[in-house]
């Protein structure tokens, strides 16, 4: 499975990393592929196929969780999992479903 994770705080990034590398070496098949904004996340997207993309909803460059997940649904067939803790979180998946996203 081929994983883009979207996160922009360091400390949350180095701990994925450490669970793909437990991950690996248990041979689970997870390729897990790290993003640091919204403009980083669209060009992976369009130079290679992922099956689920992970959204923190809060990036640098993005304006709202709406934009976000709206502008990541488009870009292709991905299952996507959002992860925030803000409250707007539900308005955000209930955006995906709308635009055709397969949400996890």
């Amino acid at each position: 499975m081929k994983v883009l994770w979207v996160e922009d705080h360091e400390p949350v990034r180095e701990l994925l990393l450490v669970a793909a590398d437990k991950a690996a070496r248990a041979r689970v098949p997870v390729d897990l592929v790290m993003a640091t904004t919204l403009m980083e996340a669209e060009t992976r997207l369009r130079l290679e196929r992922f099956d689920l993309v992970v959204l923190d909803l809060t990036l640098p460059d993005s304006f709202d969780g709406d934009m976000t997940i709206a502008r990541v649904a488009n870009m292709g067939k991905h299952r996507i999992a959002v992860c925030s803790a803000q409250p707007e979180r539900d308005q955000a998946v209930a955006t995906a479903l709308k635009c055709g996203a397969n949400v996890a």
